[in-house]
């Protein structure tokens, strides 16, 4: 309540009683005597969705012959002014009839008490005298008491209180929840939810997201808990547990359409100043917990996938320093190989070559491995697979930073997969290295474009008669690792500080290194095909057509690039095209000079 702007307006005694009496009924209706009534309580803080489960929970309890639904909050409307108080300051028409609705919630209940009626009874649950009050008198009447806690973050039950205060409802219009309200409630939550087990004040306990989707379930049987007491804790970490990329994506729309709302001229003034920054207060708190927005290539245009500054340096700490970095051995003389070959290029098999060739201990940094640590990857691969890597390049490029400066502390040799977005990246990357004294050497595998390029399409149609799910790149990406690991070899070749610059095929045969190391990777990609060659690039083709209907002008275009590397006899031939048969001229004595002269 905002001090001073309103004081409360309780009604008479008379009065009271009357809309008590006459209100009763329907407040209670439908609910039937039990010989063991349960009392399910349903705690959160404004706007966590408290009302919402409270229904669910009501219609549930409908199966052993129906229940009493307990809100004050219900309880508004009865009173003949609160009307008034709304339009006079709807931020403190909820204060000014607060002692009656308490009253009546509390008179409510004693009746269902009286009369064995299951409960559903919502609460903030921020007052550890209220649940223990609660409690003696539902234990004493014989109630068994279930809690079922809400664990929203603060930033969704801020916008949704937002969004409830600018949607009408029963009474004329959404509820004001004040931020010292809001905040105590938020505050409080946890401390008693851990009293409620500490001093045993229910039966069992449970802790859920807003789609009742169960974290946490504990049950007293006898005078002992089932598990160790642990409510508070999943209810905090629920809490600040980071967003996924949709979560972010349906809170930012929501956002956006709360702020169209507090800046609608068409709603009354005092309505909109009431909440003019609580739009703003939302997006705060959720600053910690959301993704940061990034352009993607294609639709939707934006994606929400960029972690959090504390979630993208944990799981660097937590599993991939711990998991992949962890084995760096020493060395006085170090050594970093960057692997450079476009998707589909056999570079596993050089890696494998490259890992038998170096000295114990040596790390692979590999651009599948810091994709596939971000936690929307997997999910990405099964909804998007073409721009999955794409979407979770920002994180996987500065993790990808955080490792090389992990290893380079340590000294260790390490084999670089080359996944740069241009030679710029590459270049940064070398001469941090250069400067702490490591020895750099470059080894490019050598492919034509078709060839790797239908490399991808064969491993992508593999996987799916595996029922594995992986990406592939689009023509348009492929197409630019492969630029980029021409212009990585030529920058490279020219750099005094790479020490060795070497061009190998896929049966890791040298074809050229230093200077030539340009041309024997162009050469080796304009090699044109030799007859066996094409028969099994065609033959591929041909199963690839089979198995991906959907791509056949992708199919195609791949076909029509590899057309200036065939055989004679593997190239389209053109139709020959002969000349259209040509009229005779007709004699000046045949011809008509109208159609009438025919008749």
């Amino acid at each position: 309540m905002i001090a001073g702007t309103a004081s409360a307006m309780p009604l008479g005694e008379t009065e009271h009683l009357q809309i008590l009496a006459a209100c009763l009924p329907q407040w209670t209706a439908g609910a039937v005597s039990q010989d063991r009534p349960v009392l399910v309580i349903v705690a959160g803080q404004p706007g966590s969705g408290k009302t919402t489960i409270a229904e669910l929970l009501h219609a549930a309890l409908s199966a052993r012959g129906g229940a009493v639904r307990i809100s004050s909050d219900l309880y508004k409307a009865a009173h003949r002014k609160y009307a008034r108080l709304r339009e006079r300051d709807i931020r403190t028409a909820g204060a000014g009839v607060r002692a009656d609705t308490r009253l009546w919630q509390a008179e409510v209940e004693e009746y269902a008490r009286s009369a064995r009626l299951d409960v559903v009874l919502e609460l903030a649950l921020a007052d550890p005298a209220e649940i223990r009050a609660v409690s003696a008198l539902y234990r004493a009447a014989g109630y068994r008491i279930e809690l079922v806690v809400l664990a929203v973050a603060e930033a969704v039950s801020q916008l949704a209180v937002l969004k409830r205060f600018f949607t009408p409802d029963a009474d004329g219009g959404g509820r004001y929840i004040a931020w010292d309200n809001q905040d105590g409630c938020a505050t409080g939550l946890p401390k008693t939810v851990a009293l409620v087990e500490a001093e045993r004040l229910v039966d069992r306990v449970m802790v859920v997201r807003r789609g009742l989707e169960p974290l946490y379930d504990n049950e007293l049987v006898g005078s002992r808990w089932l598990r160790p007491e642990a409510a508070d804790s999943v209810l905090e970490a629920e809490r600040l547990r980071p967003w996924d990329g949709p979560g972010t994506r349906i809170f930012r729309r929501e956002l956006v359409r709360a702020e169209v709302l507090v800046h609608d001229e068409r709603l009354p003034e005092d309505r909109r100043l009431a909440v003019s920054r609580d739009a703003e207060r939302a997006a705060a708190a959720a600053e910690p917990l959301r993704r940061v927005a990034q352009p993607l290539p294609g639709p939707p245009g934006t994606g929400y996938h960029r972690l959090s500054t504390d979630e993208h340096t944990w799981i660097f700490d937590e599993l991939i320093a711990s998991t992949f970095l962890r084995k760096t051995v020493f060395r006085p003389d170090p050594l970093v190989v960057y692997l450079v070959a476009e998707p589909g290029a056999r570079s596993l098999e050089a890696e494998w070559m490259l890992r038998r060739a170096m000295r114990p201990g040596t790390v692979v940094l590999d651009p599948r491995m810091l994709s596939g640590s971000h936690p929307d990857y997997c999910q990405l691969v099964l909804d998007q697979p073409r721009i999955a890597s794409e979407a979770v390049r920002p994180d996987a490029e500065a993790w990808q930073n955080e490792a090389e400066t992990y290893i380079r502390e340590r000294r260790g040799d390490l084999i670089i997969k080359s996944a740069f977005a241009d030679v710029a990246q590459f270049a940064a990357s070398a001469a941090r290295f250069a400067r702490a004294g490591y020895r750099i050497e470059i080894a490019a595998i050598a492919a034509r474009a078709t060839d790797s390029r239908q490399r991808t399409l064969i491993r992508y149609v593999r996987a799916m008669e595996l029922d594995v799910h992986i990406e592939f790149p689009t023509p348009a990406a492929h197409a630019q690792a492969c630029a980029v690991a021409a212009d990585i070899v030529a920058a490279a070749a020219a750099d005094p500080a790479v020490s060795a610059v070497r061009v190998i095929d896929g049966d890791h045969r040298t074809l050229g290194h230093g200077h030539w190391a340009s041309w024997a990777l162009a050469a080796a990609r304009r090699r044109p095909y030799t007859s066996p060659e094409a028969a099994v690039f065609h033959a591929a083709q041909r199963a690839l057509h089979r198995r991906l209907p959907h791509l056949r002008d992708e199919l195609d275009g791949l076909a029509a690039q590899a057309q200036p590397l065939m055989p004679p006899a593997w190239r389209v031939r053109q139709v020959e095209s002969r000349p259209r048969p040509a009229y005779l001229p007709v004699p000046a004595a045949l011809r008509l000079s109208s159609p009438a002269a025919v008749l």
